[in-house]
């Protein structure tokens, strides 16, 4: 992949995007959904992005904060999915956008986002 940073990458909140966790270029792809948390504001003027993990496994025990994505498809996901209180910052040269949470999927995660930090 290559590493020379992309000005032209800028996502904003909310943006569903398919991650590449690999190791590095030699390794098999392990690309996974995740949902950015960081503004626009921020993420225009650093090379990573904030995130939240986004999983396919629904049916994998909740977890305190867990939020199960309403209207996934509209939001790019292949398959129902859920985001989890998992954050992590990742280069955006790992990233391509696949859609945008919808506004009731905003509304309740940023909620849960809330409620995460507050208890």
């Amino acid at each position: 992949m290559n590493q020379q940073e992309d000005k032209t990458k800028i996502f904003k909140k909310w943006d569903v995007l398919l991650v590449d966790f690999s190791e590095d270029e030699n390794t098999e792809a392990k690309k996974r959904p995740a949902l950015t948390i960081s503004p626009q504001e921020y993420n225009k003027n650093k090379k990573s992005i904030i995130l939240v993990f986004i999983t396919s496994n629904i049916d994998k025990k909740e977890l305190y904060g867990d939020y199960e994505i309403q209207e996934w498809e509209e939001a790019g996901l292949v398959k129902p999915a859920k985001a989890q209180m998992n954050f992590c910052s990742v280069n955006k040269n790992r990233i391509k956008k696949l859609g945008e949470l919808q506004e009731k999927d905003i509304n309740n995660i940023e909620k849960k986002i809330t409620d995460f930090f507050n208890f």
